[in-house]
């Protein structure tokens, strides 16, 4: 079953619906403890048009995340050698959380967004990991949801000039917001994917 760039589920996966409890009761979690009331967003054609990836994305993570099994938090993942399965989820919740500063230079007109990390990625990535390690997964959800949440505000507020702002990744690449877009999605699910070994389906299927 595809789910995305780089994830792939197969049928066992697809059957297995406890993810589907917990993450809803998380979402009720989240609705008693924080007062929050949804905004009505529209968005630009050319912004619209690519929502559908980063929407599917961002659900194929969650879905990932809350069908790992209890005990595999800590076991070292095989595609991302040196991180656990929970380093992963702390890499996407931080990650999330830089793009949606990013997006949000953006809107403020900045013509050429550089930033610290963005000139040591893996250094980056390593530093918000280990910060992040004696996190609970639920803390790193809420950071990822809060992250996503503030990156669709932001993405309401674009106008077709924006989209040709510059992000500059030193040594790696330059890229228009429109193509950091693109890529933000294949990430998501890249390391979705990353997790599906871990499923509580994988482990007790047999």
């Amino acid at each position: 079953v595809p789910m995305g760039e780089g994830y792939e589920i197969q049928v066992l996966d697809w059957l297995w619906y406890g993810y589907h409890d917990r993450e809803h009761a998380d979402d009720i979690r989240r609705a008693l403890e924080i007062d929050w009331q949804p905004r009505a967003l529209a968005f630009i054609p050319e912004i619209e048009a690519k929502l559908p990836v980063l929407i599917r994305a961002y659900e194929g993570f969650l879905r990932a995340a809350y069908s790992v099994a209890d005990d595999a938090w800590v076991e070292p993942s095989a595609d991302c050698p040196g991180w656990t399965y929970h380093d992963i989820v702390a890499h996407i919740s931080s990650n999330e959380a830089g793009r949606r500063a990013r997006l949000f230079r953006a809107v403020l007109g900045e013509g050429q967004i550089t930033d610290p990390s963005l000139s040591d990625i893996d250094g980056w990535n390593e530093a918000a990991v280990a910060e992040r390690r004696d996190w609970p997964i639920r803390r790193l959800i809420d950071e990822y949801a809060a992250a996503w949440n503030s990156i669709r505000e932001s993405l309401a507020n674009f106008r077709p000039e924006h989209l040709e702002t510059k992000v500059e990744f030193t040594g790696v690449a330059t890229l228009s917001i429109a193509e950091f877009l693109d890529r933000m999605g294949g990430h998501v699910s890249g390391h979705a994917g990353h997790l599906v070994a871990a499923s509580r389906a994988r482990r007790h299927s047999h």
